[in-house]
Protein backbone atom coordinates (compact mmCIF):
# COMPACT_ATOMS: atom_id res chain seq x y z
CA UNK A 1 0.00 0.00 0.00
CA UNK A 2 1.23 3.54 -0.93
CA UNK A 3 2.49 5.67 1.58
CA UNK A 4 1.50 8.78 -0.92
CA UNK A 5 -1.50 10.65 -0.50
CA UNK A 6 -2.84 10.90 -4.21
CA UNK A 7 -5.59 13.85 -3.75
CA UNK A 8 -8.84 12.89 -6.03
CA UNK A 9 -10.12 16.84 -5.82
CA UNK A 10 -10.26 19.06 -8.92
CA UNK A 11 -7.95 21.89 -9.26
CA UNK A 12 -12.08 23.48 -10.43
CA UNK A 13 -13.47 22.74 -6.98
CA UNK A 14 -16.25 24.69 -5.41
CA UNK A 15 -13.11 26.30 -2.83
CA UNK A 16 -11.83 27.82 -6.41
CA UNK A 17 -11.97 31.32 -6.21
CA UNK A 18 -11.76 31.83 -10.06
CA UNK A 19 -14.88 31.62 -12.22
CA UNK A 20 -15.50 32.96 -15.42
CA UNK A 21 -17.00 36.21 -14.08
CA UNK A 22 -15.00 38.89 -13.20
CA UNK A 23 -13.18 39.71 -10.19
CA UNK A 24 -14.47 42.85 -7.92
CA UNK A 25 -16.48 43.85 -11.31
CA UNK A 26 -12.94 44.31 -12.84
CA UNK A 27 -11.96 43.69 -16.79
CA UNK A 28 -10.85 40.03 -17.34
CA UNK A 29 -7.34 41.51 -17.42
CA UNK A 30 -7.46 42.47 -13.43
CA UNK A 31 -8.54 38.68 -12.99
CA UNK A 32 -6.03 37.43 -14.91
CA UNK A 33 -3.42 39.39 -13.03
CA UNK A 34 -4.82 38.40 -9.51
CA UNK A 35 -4.37 34.89 -10.75
CA UNK A 36 -0.76 35.21 -11.49
CA UNK A 37 -0.20 36.91 -8.04
CA UNK A 38 -1.99 34.54 -6.02
CA UNK A 39 -0.65 30.90 -4.61
CA UNK A 40 0.27 28.17 -7.78
CA UNK A 41 0.33 24.85 -7.60
CA UNK A 42 3.01 24.17 -9.94
CA UNK A 43 5.34 26.49 -7.78
CA UNK A 44 7.86 23.73 -6.35
CA UNK A 45 7.64 25.06 -2.75
CA UNK A 46 3.77 24.33 -2.97
CA UNK A 47 4.44 21.14 -3.72
CA UNK A 48 6.56 20.99 -0.46
CA UNK A 49 4.74 22.58 2.19
CA UNK A 50 0.70 22.23 1.08
CA UNK A 51 -0.18 18.76 1.78
CA UNK A 52 -3.36 18.88 -0.79
CA UNK A 53 -4.90 20.76 -3.68
CA UNK A 54 -7.81 21.93 -0.98
CA UNK A 55 -5.36 23.48 1.09
CA UNK A 56 -4.13 25.67 -1.56
CA UNK A 57 -7.54 26.67 -3.13
CA UNK A 58 -8.29 27.63 0.84
CA UNK A 59 -5.18 29.81 0.47
CA UNK A 60 -6.57 30.93 -2.41
CA UNK A 61 -9.28 32.03 -1.16
CA UNK A 62 -7.70 33.77 1.44
CA UNK A 63 -5.46 35.53 -0.22
CA UNK A 64 -8.24 37.14 -2.96
CA UNK A 65 -10.05 38.69 0.18
CA UNK A 66 -7.34 39.48 2.36
CA UNK A 67 -7.97 43.35 2.83
CA UNK A 68 -4.27 44.09 1.75
CA UNK A 69 -5.41 43.01 -1.94
CA UNK A 70 -2.04 44.34 -3.76
CA UNK A 71 0.13 41.31 -1.57
CA UNK A 72 1.96 39.39 -3.87
CA UNK A 73 2.18 35.67 -2.67
CA UNK A 74 5.29 34.18 -1.96
CA UNK A 75 4.47 31.04 -4.35
CA UNK A 76 2.69 32.44 -6.90
CA UNK A 77 3.56 32.44 -10.80
CA UNK A 78 5.36 35.65 -10.96
CA UNK A 79 7.41 35.28 -7.76
CA UNK A 80 8.37 32.36 -9.60
CA UNK A 81 9.23 33.81 -12.56
CA UNK A 82 10.97 36.91 -11.33
CA UNK A 83 12.97 35.11 -9.10
CA UNK A 84 14.14 33.06 -12.25
CA UNK A 85 14.93 36.65 -13.72
CA UNK A 86 16.98 37.59 -10.21
CA UNK A 87 19.19 34.33 -10.24
CA UNK A 88 20.06 35.37 -14.20
CA UNK A 89 20.53 38.94 -12.74
CA UNK A 90 22.91 37.87 -9.58
CA UNK A 91 24.70 35.78 -11.88
CA UNK A 92 25.92 38.47 -14.05
CA UNK A 93 26.18 41.18 -11.17
CA UNK A 94 28.74 38.98 -9.04
CA UNK A 95 31.04 39.18 -12.03
CA UNK A 96 30.49 42.40 -13.36
CA UNK A 97 30.16 44.40 -10.07
CA UNK A 98 33.42 43.72 -8.37
CA UNK A 99 35.43 44.28 -11.46
CA UNK A 100 33.62 47.56 -12.15
CA UNK A 101 33.73 48.70 -9.08
CA UNK A 102 38.11 47.59 -8.32
CA UNK A 103 38.78 47.72 -11.95
CA UNK A 104 36.98 50.86 -13.59
CA UNK A 105 35.07 53.15 -10.75
CA UNK A 106 38.59 52.95 -8.27
CA UNK A 107 40.87 53.30 -11.28
CA UNK A 108 44.34 55.17 -10.70
CA UNK A 109 44.55 56.79 -13.45
CA UNK A 110 41.44 59.12 -13.75
CA UNK A 111 37.37 59.55 -12.99
CA UNK A 112 35.59 56.90 -14.28
CA UNK A 113 31.95 55.68 -14.14
CA UNK A 114 30.32 52.42 -14.02
CA UNK A 115 27.92 52.40 -16.94
CA UNK A 116 27.60 48.18 -17.09
CA UNK A 117 25.60 47.88 -14.37
CA UNK A 118 23.14 50.26 -14.09
CA UNK A 119 20.92 48.21 -15.75
CA UNK A 120 21.99 46.21 -13.13
CA UNK A 121 20.47 48.22 -10.74
CA UNK A 122 17.42 49.18 -12.14
CA UNK A 123 16.24 45.20 -11.94
CA UNK A 124 17.66 45.85 -8.29
CA UNK A 125 15.06 48.39 -7.27
CA UNK A 126 12.12 46.66 -9.31
CA UNK A 127 13.33 43.50 -6.76
CA UNK A 128 13.32 45.84 -3.73
CA UNK A 129 9.57 47.22 -4.70
CA UNK A 130 8.29 43.39 -4.97
CA UNK A 131 9.73 42.45 -1.89
CA UNK A 132 8.24 45.06 -0.49
CA UNK A 133 4.65 44.07 -1.45
CA UNK A 134 5.27 39.94 -1.84
CA UNK A 135 4.44 38.06 1.82
CA UNK A 136 6.36 35.66 3.38
CA UNK A 137 6.15 31.87 4.26
CA UNK A 138 6.80 31.77 8.49
CA UNK A 139 8.30 28.24 8.72
CA UNK A 140 7.47 28.14 12.60
CA UNK A 141 3.82 29.15 12.85
CA UNK A 142 3.56 27.09 9.25
CA UNK A 143 1.40 29.46 7.88
CA UNK A 144 1.36 32.59 5.24
CA UNK A 145 1.85 36.35 6.35
CA UNK A 146 0.43 38.73 4.18
CA UNK A 147 0.08 41.74 6.20
CA UNK A 148 1.96 44.68 4.87
CA UNK A 149 3.36 45.80 8.24
CA UNK A 150 4.94 42.52 9.29
CA UNK A 151 6.33 41.96 5.65
CA UNK A 152 7.87 45.76 6.13
CA UNK A 153 9.57 44.45 9.20
CA UNK A 154 10.59 41.61 7.97
CA UNK A 155 12.41 42.82 5.16
CA UNK A 156 14.09 45.46 6.74
CA UNK A 157 15.17 42.94 9.39
CA UNK A 158 16.88 40.96 6.34
CA UNK A 159 18.13 42.60 3.20
CA UNK A 160 16.80 45.71 3.17
CA UNK A 161 19.76 47.85 4.48
CA UNK A 162 21.90 45.71 2.10
CA UNK A 163 19.60 45.80 -1.32
CA UNK A 164 19.83 49.62 -0.86
CA UNK A 165 22.89 50.23 -0.18
CA UNK A 166 24.46 48.59 -3.28
CA UNK A 167 21.99 49.36 -5.90
CA UNK A 168 22.81 53.11 -5.63
CA UNK A 169 25.20 54.43 -8.30
CA UNK A 170 27.95 55.66 -5.71
CA UNK A 171 30.01 56.36 -8.40
CA UNK A 172 28.14 59.19 -9.72
CA UNK A 173 26.77 60.44 -6.50
CA UNK A 174 30.33 61.17 -5.25
CA UNK A 175 31.82 62.37 -8.57
CA UNK A 176 32.18 65.62 -6.77
CA UNK A 177 34.58 64.80 -4.55
CA UNK A 178 36.26 61.89 -6.02
CA UNK A 179 39.07 62.53 -8.74
CA UNK A 180 42.61 61.51 -9.95
CA UNK A 181 45.15 61.68 -7.32
CA UNK A 182 46.31 65.05 -8.56
CA UNK A 183 43.14 66.49 -7.26
CA UNK A 184 41.51 66.77 -3.89
CA UNK A 185 40.00 63.77 -4.13
CA UNK A 186 38.25 62.54 -0.17
CA UNK A 187 39.28 59.38 0.66
CA UNK A 188 35.84 58.43 1.89
CA UNK A 189 34.37 59.16 -1.57
CA UNK A 190 36.78 56.30 -2.81
CA UNK A 191 35.70 54.20 -0.57
CA UNK A 192 32.06 54.68 -0.60
CA UNK A 193 32.18 53.63 -4.38
CA UNK A 194 32.80 49.65 -2.89
CA UNK A 195 28.90 49.33 -1.26
CA UNK A 196 28.01 47.62 -4.26
CA UNK A 197 30.18 44.87 -3.49
CA UNK A 198 27.33 44.34 -0.52
CA UNK A 199 25.80 42.60 -3.39
CA UNK A 200 27.70 40.00 -2.89
CA UNK A 201 25.90 38.91 0.06
CA UNK A 202 23.16 37.69 -1.65
CA UNK A 203 25.21 35.11 -2.87
CA UNK A 204 22.63 32.74 -0.48
CA UNK A 205 19.48 33.89 -2.27
CA UNK A 206 21.18 33.21 -5.39
CA UNK A 207 21.52 29.68 -4.47
CA UNK A 208 18.32 29.16 -3.11
CA UNK A 209 16.77 30.57 -6.41
CA UNK A 210 19.25 27.95 -8.52
CA UNK A 211 17.45 25.31 -6.44
CA UNK A 212 14.33 26.52 -6.61
CA UNK A 213 14.52 26.65 -10.51
CA UNK A 214 15.98 23.06 -10.46
CA UNK A 215 13.10 22.09 -8.80
CA UNK A 216 10.52 23.58 -10.89
CA UNK A 217 11.79 22.04 -14.17
CA UNK A 218 12.31 18.62 -12.08
CA UNK A 219 16.02 17.97 -12.55
CA UNK A 220 18.37 15.83 -11.09
CA UNK A 221 19.93 17.14 -7.63
CA UNK A 222 23.77 16.23 -8.16
CA UNK A 223 23.95 18.47 -11.73
CA UNK A 224 22.70 21.35 -9.65
CA UNK A 225 25.05 20.49 -6.57
CA UNK A 226 28.29 20.49 -9.27
CA UNK A 227 27.01 23.58 -10.78
CA UNK A 228 26.77 25.72 -7.58
CA UNK A 229 30.32 24.10 -6.37
CA UNK A 230 32.09 25.57 -9.98
CA UNK A 231 30.25 28.61 -9.28
CA UNK A 232 31.48 29.54 -6.10
CA UNK A 233 34.61 28.62 -6.88
CA UNK A 234 34.57 30.72 -9.85
CA UNK A 235 32.95 33.73 -8.19
CA UNK A 236 35.38 33.39 -4.92
CA UNK A 237 38.80 33.31 -7.49
CA UNK A 238 37.04 36.44 -9.06
CA UNK A 239 36.40 38.27 -5.99
CA UNK A 240 39.60 37.79 -4.33
CA UNK A 241 41.57 39.17 -7.65
CA UNK A 242 39.09 41.89 -7.33
CA UNK A 243 40.04 42.95 -4.00
CA UNK A 244 43.49 42.21 -4.29
CA UNK A 245 43.48 45.14 -6.89
CA UNK A 246 42.06 47.64 -4.64
CA UNK A 247 43.70 46.38 -1.32
CA UNK A 248 47.14 48.12 -1.51
CA UNK A 249 45.97 51.41 -2.36
CA UNK A 250 43.04 51.35 0.31
CA UNK A 251 45.48 50.37 2.99
CA UNK A 252 48.06 53.15 1.62
CA UNK A 253 45.60 55.64 2.13
CA UNK A 254 44.31 54.77 5.33
CA UNK A 255 47.90 54.40 6.74
CA UNK A 256 49.36 56.92 5.18
CA UNK A 257 46.64 59.84 5.40
CA UNK A 258 47.93 61.50 7.97
CA UNK A 259 51.23 62.09 6.57
CA UNK A 260 50.03 62.54 2.98
CA UNK A 261 47.42 65.69 4.02
CA UNK A 262 50.72 67.73 4.38
CA UNK A 263 52.05 67.16 1.10
CA UNK A 264 51.38 68.89 -1.87
CA UNK A 265 49.42 67.80 -4.83
CA UNK A 266 52.23 67.63 -7.25
CA UNK A 267 53.75 64.92 -4.35
CA UNK A 268 50.45 62.94 -3.69
CA UNK A 269 50.12 62.05 -7.08
CA UNK A 270 53.91 60.88 -6.90
CA UNK A 271 53.22 59.15 -3.97
CA UNK A 272 50.22 57.22 -5.14
CA UNK A 273 51.60 56.14 -8.45
CA UNK A 274 54.20 55.27 -6.81
CA UNK A 275 52.10 52.26 -4.21
CA UNK A 276 49.78 51.62 -7.54
CA UNK A 277 53.17 50.66 -9.97
CA UNK A 278 54.99 49.13 -6.72
CA UNK A 279 52.04 46.68 -6.25
CA UNK A 280 50.67 45.83 -9.28
CA UNK A 281 47.45 45.21 -8.78
CA UNK A 282 48.69 42.19 -6.18
CA UNK A 283 49.48 42.43 -2.32
CA UNK A 284 51.27 39.83 -0.64
CA UNK A 285 54.22 39.53 1.17
CA UNK A 286 57.30 38.10 -1.30
CA UNK A 287 59.69 38.66 1.46
CA UNK A 288 58.33 36.25 3.80
CA UNK A 289 56.72 33.77 1.67
CA UNK A 290 60.40 33.80 -0.18
CA UNK A 291 62.15 33.37 3.58
CA UNK A 292 60.06 29.99 4.23
CA UNK A 293 61.71 28.39 1.19
CA UNK A 294 65.06 26.24 1.47
CA UNK A 295 67.82 27.73 -0.33
CA UNK A 296 67.88 25.81 -2.86
CA UNK A 297 64.10 26.21 -4.02
CA UNK A 298 64.57 29.87 -2.61
CA UNK A 299 67.03 30.41 -5.73
CA UNK A 300 65.17 28.28 -8.54
CA UNK A 301 62.34 30.65 -7.86
CA UNK A 302 64.59 33.96 -8.19
CA UNK A 303 66.14 32.68 -10.64
CA UNK A 304 63.27 31.45 -12.81
CA UNK A 305 61.03 35.54 -11.54
CA UNK A 306 64.48 37.30 -13.35
CA UNK A 307 65.02 35.37 -16.60
CA UNK A 308 63.84 37.08 -18.84
CA UNK A 309 66.48 39.63 -17.31
CA UNK A 310 69.39 37.47 -16.69
CA UNK A 311 68.94 36.35 -20.85
CA UNK A 312 68.79 39.70 -22.20
CA UNK A 313 71.62 41.30 -19.99
CA UNK A 314 75.20 40.31 -22.36
CA UNK A 315 77.40 40.02 -19.22
CA UNK A 316 75.22 37.52 -17.42
CA UNK A 317 75.55 35.19 -20.29
CA UNK A 318 77.66 32.28 -20.26
CA UNK A 319 78.01 31.95 -16.44
CA UNK A 320 77.45 29.16 -14.52
CA UNK A 321 74.35 28.63 -13.10
CA UNK A 322 75.79 28.79 -9.42
CA UNK A 323 77.27 32.05 -10.04
CA UNK A 324 74.15 33.04 -11.98
CA UNK A 325 72.04 32.00 -8.62
CA UNK A 326 74.32 34.07 -6.24
CA UNK A 327 74.41 37.09 -8.45
CA UNK A 328 70.56 37.19 -8.56
CA UNK A 329 69.66 36.07 -5.23
CA UNK A 330 71.75 39.51 -4.32
CA UNK A 331 70.08 42.06 -6.75
CA UNK A 332 67.59 44.36 -4.48
CA UNK A 333 64.53 45.53 -6.88
CA UNK A 334 63.45 49.21 -6.86
CA UNK A 335 60.61 51.56 -8.70
CA UNK A 336 61.20 54.64 -10.50
CA UNK A 337 58.53 56.75 -11.88
CA UNK A 338 58.74 59.24 -14.72
CA UNK A 339 61.65 61.70 -14.64
CA UNK A 340 62.93 60.05 -11.62
CA UNK A 341 66.76 60.68 -11.45
CA UNK A 342 68.27 57.14 -10.90
CA UNK A 343 72.04 58.26 -10.86
CA UNK A 344 73.05 61.89 -10.71
CA UNK A 345 76.16 62.65 -12.78
CA UNK A 346 79.21 63.81 -10.38
CA UNK A 347 77.78 61.88 -7.08
CA UNK A 348 79.81 58.76 -5.44
CA UNK A 349 78.78 55.43 -7.40
CA UNK A 350 78.73 52.12 -5.08
CA UNK A 351 76.41 50.05 -7.27
CA UNK A 352 74.94 49.12 -10.85
CA UNK A 353 71.75 48.38 -12.15
CA UNK A 354 69.86 46.36 -14.25
CA UNK A 355 67.13 47.45 -16.36
CA UNK A 356 63.73 44.94 -16.32
CA UNK A 357 61.39 47.13 -17.49
CA UNK A 358 61.06 50.64 -19.11
CA UNK A 359 63.07 53.29 -20.48
CA UNK A 360 66.45 55.29 -19.07
CA UNK A 361 67.96 58.46 -20.71
CA UNK A 362 72.03 58.51 -20.25
CA UNK A 363 72.72 62.08 -19.88
CA UNK A 364 76.36 63.49 -19.77
CA UNK A 365 76.89 66.27 -17.09
CA UNK A 366 75.82 69.39 -18.94
CA UNK A 367 72.35 67.62 -19.62
CA UNK A 368 73.08 66.47 -23.55
CA UNK A 369 71.48 63.21 -24.16
CA UNK A 370 73.88 60.30 -25.23
CA UNK A 371 71.86 57.21 -25.82
CA UNK A 372 68.09 55.27 -24.49
CA UNK A 373 68.48 52.11 -22.30
CA UNK A 374 65.17 49.59 -22.81
CA UNK A 375 63.98 46.45 -21.12
CA UNK A 376 67.39 43.92 -20.20
CA UNK A 377 70.39 46.78 -20.49
CA UNK A 378 72.45 47.54 -17.78
CA UNK A 379 74.15 50.57 -16.40
CA UNK A 380 76.17 52.11 -13.60
CA UNK A 381 79.35 49.09 -14.11
CA UNK A 382 81.62 51.46 -13.02
CA UNK A 383 80.93 51.47 -9.75
CA UNK A 384 81.92 48.39 -9.43
CA UNK A 385 85.36 47.98 -10.41
CA UNK A 386 86.49 51.39 -9.37
CA UNK A 387 86.27 52.48 -5.93
CA UNK A 388 85.06 56.30 -4.89
CA UNK A 389 84.58 56.53 -8.79
CA UNK A 390 82.34 59.57 -9.31
CA UNK A 391 79.42 59.00 -11.94
CA UNK A 392 80.42 60.18 -15.38
CA UNK A 393 76.82 60.21 -17.20
CA UNK A 394 73.24 60.83 -15.17
CA UNK A 395 70.42 58.44 -15.61
CA UNK A 396 66.64 59.63 -15.61
CA UNK A 397 64.04 57.17 -16.21
CA UNK A 398 61.83 57.98 -19.39
CA UNK A 399 58.71 56.46 -17.89
CA UNK A 400 57.80 53.76 -14.82
CA UNK A 401 60.99 51.40 -14.73
CA UNK A 402 61.28 48.52 -12.42
CA UNK A 403 65.39 48.05 -12.17
CA UNK A 404 67.51 45.50 -10.04
CA UNK A 405 70.41 46.68 -8.31
CA UNK A 406 73.80 45.51 -7.61
CA UNK A 407 75.82 46.97 -5.16
CA UNK A 408 79.46 46.56 -4.93
CA UNK A 409 80.06 44.59 -1.76
CA UNK A 410 77.64 41.70 -3.32
CA UNK A 411 79.34 41.82 -6.30
CA UNK A 412 83.03 41.26 -4.92
CA UNK A 413 81.52 38.40 -3.27
CA UNK A 414 79.63 36.62 -6.56
CA UNK A 415 82.80 37.26 -8.36
CA UNK A 416 85.56 36.87 -6.00
CA UNK A 417 86.24 33.14 -8.21
CA UNK A 418 85.34 34.08 -11.10
CA UNK A 419 87.63 36.53 -12.96
CA UNK A 420 86.77 36.32 -16.46
CA UNK A 421 83.01 37.89 -15.49
CA UNK A 422 84.92 40.98 -13.63
CA UNK A 423 87.02 41.32 -16.63
CA UNK A 424 84.09 41.34 -19.02
CA UNK A 425 82.19 43.92 -16.78
CA UNK A 426 85.65 46.29 -16.84
CA UNK A 427 86.01 45.98 -20.35
CA UNK A 428 82.10 46.78 -20.80
CA UNK A 429 82.91 49.82 -18.56
CA UNK A 430 85.40 51.04 -19.95
CA UNK A 431 84.15 51.50 -23.32
CA UNK A 432 80.85 53.12 -22.21
CA UNK A 433 83.09 55.33 -19.71
CA UNK A 434 85.45 56.53 -22.75
CA UNK A 435 82.19 57.12 -25.27
CA UNK A 436 80.72 59.04 -22.51
CA UNK A 437 83.81 61.27 -21.70
CA UNK A 438 83.98 62.18 -25.88
CA UNK A 439 80.49 62.97 -26.48
CA UNK A 440 80.75 65.06 -23.68
CA UNK A 441 84.18 66.96 -24.86
CA UNK A 442 82.49 66.85 -28.04
CA UNK A 443 79.55 68.52 -26.47
CA UNK A 444 81.48 71.23 -25.15
CA UNK A 445 83.33 71.79 -28.19
CA UNK A 446 80.10 72.17 -30.37
CA UNK A 447 78.58 74.86 -27.28
CA UNK A 448 82.19 76.78 -27.04
CA UNK A 449 82.20 77.16 -30.87
CA UNK A 450 78.71 78.13 -30.92
CA UNK A 451 79.15 80.73 -28.19
CA UNK A 452 81.99 82.09 -30.07
CA UNK A 453 80.01 82.57 -33.69
CA UNK A 454 77.80 84.07 -31.87
CA UNK A 455 79.54 86.41 -30.30
CA UNK A 456 81.82 87.13 -33.63
CA UNK A 457 78.33 88.04 -35.47
CA UNK A 458 77.23 90.46 -32.76
CA UNK A 459 80.65 92.19 -32.96
CA UNK A 460 80.34 91.90 -36.88
CA UNK A 461 76.52 93.59 -37.04
CA UNK A 462 77.63 95.91 -34.69
CA UNK A 463 80.92 97.48 -36.94
CA UNK A 464 78.49 97.37 -39.85
CA UNK A 465 76.10 99.79 -38.07
CA UNK A 466 78.71 102.17 -36.84
CA UNK A 467 79.92 102.26 -40.08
Amino acid sequence: MSDHHHCQLSKKSNLSVYEDQPHFCCSKFLNFCQKWKTISSSHPKCREYLISVAVTNKEKKRHSTHKHWWIIHPFSKIRLYWEIVMTMVFFVAFITIPFMMCFVVLDYHGKNFDDIDTVIYIFCWIDIFTNLITGYYDEIRSEFILDQGKILQKYIESYFLIDVLSSLPWDRMTSTWRGPPDEDSVFIAEAVNLLPLLKLFRYFTFTSYIRQTQSYIRGEELPCQLTLTLLLYTYVVHWFTCFCSVAPLMLMHLEHEPVTKQLPAYMKKRLLAYYHHRFRNSYFREKKILSNLSDTLRQEVILHSCRRLVENVEIFQDLPKNILALIVSNLKAELYLAKDMIIKAGTQGECMFFLSSGTVAILTPTGKEVCYLEDGAHFGEVALLVQDQRRVASVVAVEVCEVYRLDRKDFRKCIAVHSDLFAKIERLATARMQRTVMIEEQHKRFTMHSRASSVSARKSRSKSTIG
